[in-house]
């Protein structure tokens, strides 16, 4: 069998777009916490999703990609990509994908993301007949067989998905950040704490308080990185990455947050360490017993970025 001169076209095309790795998993992480919607719900789990819900993912995938990437409206399908006809399938099981019959012939971009796994996948495929199970269900939509799985070109094979912290987390500590009888704030508090050293992102601060004003929960006056710092707690955003990534710390991006207690250090030390209010500062080895005993410091104010 020859080459496939469009899929391989529409391949060049995809992998041209700039940073398409990183924005395609800012997408499907996006488009989960949308339908998880925890800021009105407080849920984080796909299992807590309606059927419904989870059928509408593939359209809201669907949809959300074409937003991102601008790709034009197809005319018998969903895009057309360097003018060529495209159908965008997604599934929760990876293989599973649902061809309908107007797109057999035609190419298929095939979409995996599992939030448990913390993993997605996107790969090309021509939805030809011999790739093709026969159809079983009423409206005749068919699945790809053995053939049409070894026939998938990965563009991005089980690349990682921005995390769900409240999936990383035991389950007895996300029954106490979600604990309905606190308040936001407590919550969010709670959530920081039990989160320590992990990337926090907007939307489970959003699931935690429940509220519309949800990123005031974060702020120094009154909010999270005020109430923590008398535990040792500090709190870096994107604002304070430069000081995460000294500290061996994951570097949040911009929405993004990571605390972490620290513990003073002497400047001979040779742990990863920062200097702030005059002293140095190291993250404090709980584990192994290191006790936190003062307030943590105060972090610079963030620069304007130009």
């Amino acid at each position: 069998m020859g080459v496939d001169q469009e899929l391989e076209a529409v391949k060049r095309a995809l992998l041209s777009i700039t940073n398409v790795e990183s924005r395609i998993s800012q997408v499907l992480r996006s488009t989960f916490d949308q339908l998880l919607n925890g800021q009105l719900t407080g849920r984080y789990r796909w299992d807590q999703l309606y059927k419904t819900e989870k059928t509408h993912m593939g359209s809201v995938v669907e949809i959300n990609l074409q937003r991102e990437f601008n790709f034009a409206d197809g005319i018998e399908l969903d895009y057309r990509i360097t003018g060529i006809e495209v159908d965008c399938k997604y599934s929760q099981k990876l293989n599973a994908w649902m061809i309908p019959h107007e797109a057999i012939g035609h190419l298929c971009l095939v979409v995996w993301a599992n939030d448990d796994e913390s993993a997605w996948s996107v790969g090309l495929v021509r939805a030809n007949t011999e790739n093709l199970s026969p159809g079983s269900n009423q409206d005749k939509k068919r699945t790809l067989n053995a053939a049409g799985r070894e026939a998938v070109v990965w563009l991005f094979p089980n690349s990682k998905l921005p995390p769900n912290i409240f999936l990383q987390l035991p389950e007895t500590h996300v029954a106490s950040i979600l604990d309905s009888k606190l308040s936001g704030q407590k919550r969010v508090n709670k959530l920081m704490m039990h989160a320590k050293n992990r990337i926090v992102g907007r939307a489970a601060i959003a699931t935690a308080a429940q509220q519309d004003d949800f990123m005031k929960r974060m702020r120094a006056n009154g909010g999270a990185r005020q109430r923590l710092a008398p535990l040792g707690y500090v709190i870096f955003g994107h604002e304070h990455r430069l000081l995460a990534q000294e500290l061996a710390l994951p570097v949040p991006a911009k929405g993004e947050f990571v605390s972490t207690q620290l513990v003073p250090v002497l400047s001979t030390s040779e742990r990863a360490k920062i200097e702030l209010d005059g002293k140095y500062w190291a993250v404090a080895d709980v584990a192994k017993g290191e006790s936190v005993t003062l307030p943590a410091p105060r972090l610079p104010r963030a620069k304007k970025e130009k």
